[in-house]
C-alpha cells in the first residue's frame, strides 16, 4: 500500500509538470501586441458605468441604450464603419465616434 501513495504523488507531479510545460509553450506562442485600448471595458461603481476610450458591441449597446442585435445590424450594415475596427470576428469601437455618429443621427 505504501508504493500506491508513491505512485500517486509521482503521477501528480508529472502533471504538474506536464501543465505548467504546457502554459509557458503557450504563452510563448502568444502574438505580442504593441498597445492595448486603455479602456477596453465598463466598470461600474454604484450605478455609474464608466465608459472608456474604445467600446465592444455589448458596451456600444449599452452606451447608446439601443439592444446587441442593433449594434450588430448597424456594424453589418456598414453604418458605423467610421467608429469601428473589426479585430478577428470582433469590433471595437471608438466612444467618441461612435458620440459624434449618435450626434449627427439626432435632430432638434
Amino acid at each position: 500500500m505504501k508504493n500506491s501513495g508513491l505512485c500517486n504523488f509521482f503521477g501528480c507531479c508529472v502533471i504538474a509538470v506536464a501543465i505548467l510545460a504546457s502554459g509557458i509553450i503557450i504563452a510563448h506562442n502568444l502574438p505580442d501586441t504593441a498597445e492595448v485600448p486603455n479602456h477596453f471595458g465598463v466598470s461600474v461603481d454604484g450605478k455609474k458605468a464608466d465608459f472608456g476610450d474604445f467600446l465592444s458591441e455589448s458596451e456600444a449597446a449599452a452606451y447608446l441604450g439601443l439592444t446587441n442585435e442593433d449594434i450588430t445590424q448597424l456594424l453589418e450594415s456598414g453604418e458605423l464603419d467610421s467608429a469601428s475596427y473589426e479585430v478577428g470576428e470582433n469590433y471595437i469601437i471608438s466612444r467618441q465616434a461612435l458620440q459624434e455618429w449618435a450626434e449627427s443621427k439626432t435632430t432638434w
